[in-house]
């Protein structure tokens, strides 16, 4: 992630993340928070394609559990 080291730890049900854990350097505490957030009940393989992709801003989003 742009922001420095990350690890993210999820646990998925179903193929949807039903708790998550971000691990990271950033100085910005708010927006590990913000996208541990966002992801839960999204499906697994739609954050494992935005983090490959750099697409972080639809990790945070509110309405990327729709997608």
């Amino acid at each position: 992630m742009p922001w420095g080291v990350t690890g993210i730890d999820m646990n998925v049900r179903k193929g949807r993340v039903v708790s998550a854990k971000i691990y990271t350097d950033a100085l910005d505490v708010d927006v590990p928070k913000e996208i541990e957030n966002a992801i839960i009940g999204m499906w697994h393989e739609d954050v494992i394609k935005a983090v490959e992709s750099g697409d972080y801003e639809k990790l945070r989003s509110a309405d990327a559990k729709e997608r």
